[in-house]
């Protein structure tokens, strides 16, 4: 009886971390940490859910290369965090920045760095998603400086015209 105990609890804390990494991989995990941040003080989040970019798709608009380019975007999602310091308690800045570094290094390749004046920009590519039922393919903007970091998560069908239009100013994530 002795050994079936560690054996029962051995197997349980193997498991337990499938079942939930099978649950969480469900959702997308940029958005999933975006939610969890963004009633934190210190923190400015906008999200622009799918329904308002159906109604912009549906919109009539001048330029046909703008209406392809919206009508590949599934979500935007923007998050600021400004430095936690002042606030008792924890970093906010220091732990989003930890668990997005620990998102991007599984989920993304980095295609752009631009460090200059004390700033770190970055743009990923996310192509796969693997394992992840409501993932899509995302662009993944981040400016860090010495007290904030921007993010900015667009989610979409993201392929060379729409990097394109990030990297030329055609979508303003870069301005």
């Amino acid at each position: 009886m002795k050994q079936i105990i560690p054996l029962l609890l051995a197997a349980l804390i193997g498991i337990t971390p499938i079942a939930y990494g099978q649950k969480d991989t469900e959702k997308d995990p940029i958005i999933e940490l975006f939610g969890q941040y963004e009633d934190k003080k210190g923190v400015e989040f906008v999200s622009i859910a799918p329904a308002l970019l159906e109604l912009m798709k549906s919109g009539k608009s001048s330029d046909p290369k703008t209406q392809e380019l919206i009508s590949k975007i599934a979500g935007l999602y923007i998050i600021t965090i400004t430095d936690g310091k002042s606030v008792p308690g924890p970093n906010t800045r220091e732990q989003f920045t930890a668990a997005l570094k620990a998102i991007v290094k599984a989920d993304f390749e980095r295609i752009m760095t631009v460090k200059e004046a004390g700033e770190r920009m970055e743009l990923y590519v996310r192509s796969k998603t693997d394992g992840c039922k409501d993932c899509k393919s995302a662009l993944l903007f981040t400016t860090q400086g010495s007290k904030v970091i921007t993010v900015v998560h667009l989610v979409g069908t993201i392929d060379k015209p729409v990097i394109d239009a990030v990297m030329s100013g055609e979508i303003g994530m870069l301005k």
